[in-house]
């Protein structure tokens, strides 16, 4: 299965800050599982191999969603230079995975937010 539309516009900003590195572009990445918790969701992905080594890839942005007062991040995490799970999560609130109006923004050292 594909990603959906803001799992493939996370994706899409990964792949702008880590496509040197071989992050593959969003339109080559499926989706094997995907599991909403009650307050974030696991995406487990498969995608081509890319040059990055295994750690967690964390980005400068988060999402705004309608009906979540903090919105949401997110984490990609990296296994032996293979995409493994996307990672979505609220700050302290429920979410039934809905994907309501949103929009991706760049968080700053101040911890306010801007347009992404």
């Amino acid at each position: 299965m594909k990603p959906s539309p803001l799992e493939q516009a996370i994706l899409a900003k990964y792949h702008e800050a880590y496509s040197g590195d071989g992050f593959p572009s969003p339109d080559k990445i499926n989706v094997l599982a995907r599991e909403n918790s009650g307050s974030g969701r696991f995406i487990d992905l498969s995608a081509p191999l890319t040059s990055i080594v295994s750690h967690a890839c964390g980005l400068p942005q988060a999402v705004e969603m309608e009906g979540l007062e903090r919105g949401i991040g997110f984490v990609l995490f990296i296994e032996l230079g293979k995409l493994d799970m996307l990672e979505l999560f609220t700050y302290e609130e429920s979410w039934d995975g809905e994907e309501r109006p949103w929009r991706l923004v760049t968080v700053t050292a101040d911890a306010g937010v801007g347009n992404a």
